[in-house]
């Protein structure tokens, strides 16, 4: 079985959609929903095979050493893709009246370890209680430096709609902007902001689209979302199911 304390980084290709409809002089806004695609296109892990480090032990000298090394951290899993979509004029039965081919992702894609509810007034900003839930889910010690706080550190973020809820920039707390080109983004291309839902006591973890960046990858890949997920790896071997909602715009 693959052990949770390995980094999985898998490519994540999402197909979804958000609908406004006006009907009777009523505003009827489309939540946050399942997408109508998803396809799991690849998973790796850091590569740990590296030369045998040795030294030759001599009777009576004392010998300075410099060592570097890497571990994989066992609190965060990694996720990031491209987005495609359609906004639609559809009846029940999915029968389209009138659509539009978006060209460029905007919007957000969340992720959960639970069904969300996106009702209106649910989804908040995460709070400092929240985020020690979420350590305590993770069970990320005090010290640890890859903790949730650690990392979403920053406190300012684009604006934002969840649903029909505005969020104004640098209204929520907690932000992460993960890396592209190998390295910290000054830019901060990839944004993710910690949400929670009231009704469930569930932690939102939710990225901004952004269409078609560079990413973390060195090269020409280019992708509309990049995000972490908590995941507890401190000697738990078991898998974590993590449901993911999409919502255009």
């Amino acid at each position: 079985m693959r052990t949770r304390s390995e980094l999985q980084i898998g490519i994540v290709t999402v197909i979804g959609l958000a609908v406004v409809l006006s009907i009777a002089g009523s505003l009827v806004w489309a939540a946050p929903g399942n997408p109508a695609g998803f396809e799991v296109v690849g998973s790796s892990r850091r590569n740990t095979t590296f030369p045998t480090a040795s030294v030759e032990a001599i009777a009576g000298n004392v010998t300075e050493l410099r060592i570097t090394s890497t571990t994989t951290t066992k609190t965060w899993a990694g996720y990031y893709g491209n987005v495609t979509g359609t906004i639609v004029l559809d009846d029940a039965l999915n029968n389209s009246m009138f659509s539009w081919n978006l060209d460029e992702a905007a919007g957000e894609v969340y992720a959960a370890r639970g069904s969300v509810d996106f009702s209106s007034g649910n989804i908040i900003c995460a709070n400092a209680t929240h985020i020690q839930q979420e350590e305590n889910n993770l069970s990320v010690s005090p010290t640890a430096k890859d903790g949730v706080n650690e990392t979403f550190a920053y406190t300012t973020h684009p604006a934002f709609m969840v649903g029909d809820a505005s969020f104004s920039s640098d209204q929520c707390g907690y932000t992460a902007s993960t890396y592209v080109n190998d390295g910290v983004d000054s830019s901060r291309t990839f944004n993710e902001t910690l949400l929670y839902d009231k009704a469930d006591n569930l932690t939102v973890y939710m990225a901004l689209l952004t269409s078609k960046q560079d990413g973390f990858k060195i090269g020409t890949d280019k992708y509309d979302f990049q995000m972490l997920v908590g995941e507890d790896g401190h000697g738990n071997t078991d898998t974590t199911t993590y449901y993911f909602y999409v919502e255009l715009q």
